[in-house]
């Protein structure tokens, strides 16, 4: 009952500063991407990691990335995450604790967890598919294992470092499992570990020009 009553009073505030700080973090970047075009090195909008290549060094430009990465995905982007690292083969999410996130238990709800665990390991296929032509890919399983209580601020980490050379192989389609871990604050004690599974499907010459 106390999260809930907390939830109503901060949630709206919390918003607030959150468009306060993306519209700042806009105009930042407004001066750099615009001297990017004049110079004719525009920016790749079509891929998430030359955009966050180039948001990262800029105050408040994660926080800016991760609310596009939301705009993108508008249900991922109820849990408020943030991308800490997002690089070739690894990627890096932070989730803070706050009282809208929270079961009965006073700890972080399930189903938040199991949100943050398919936007990093996604997001991590992603990076990949993205840097290849004619690879698609969509989750169609996930699996959550919680092994303690998740309070303060968790991170988790997907790393996939073999899928390149596995999607280079693929002929058709086929099933396979992303993982992530959830760790907490520390970055030293495991939570969760999150299984996702995605069907990957090389793109003949046909069904492109079909489409």
């Amino acid at each position: 009952m106390r999260d809930a009553f907390v939830s109503f009073i901060l949630h709206p505030l919390f918003l607030l500063k959150q468009a306060v700080i993306v519209l700042l973090a806009l105009i930042i970047a407004i001066v750099p991407f615009l001297v990017r075009s004049v110079q004719g090195k525009p920016l790749n909008l079509k891929k998430f990691r030359p955009i966050f290549q180039f948001l990262e060094p800029l105050p408040l430009g994660k926080h800016l990335f991760s609310f596009m990465v939301g705009l993108f995905a508008p249900y991922t982007g109820t849990i408020e995450a943030h991308v800490e690292r997002f690089e070739a083969h690894e990627v890096e999410i932070s989730m803070e604790d706050q009282p809208w996130k929270r079961n009965p238990y006073q700890s972080i709800h399930f189903i938040a967890l199991a949100n943050l665990g398919e936007f990093t390991t996604v997001l991590s296929a992603l990076s990949v598919m993205q840097g290849m032509k004619g690879v698609r890919g969509i989750p169609i399983s996930l699996n959550i294992s919680c092994t303690k209580k998740a309070r303060g601020t968790v991170y988790c980490v997907s790393n996939v470092g073999d899928l390149e050379e596995k999607l280079l192989k693929l002929e058709g389609k086929q099933e396979i499992d992303i993982e992530g871990k959830i760790m907490d604050a520390s970055r030293k004690v495991q939570i969760a570990t999150v299984t996702v599974t995605m069907s990957f499907q090389k793109m003949s010459s046909e069904s492109k020009k079909t489409k």
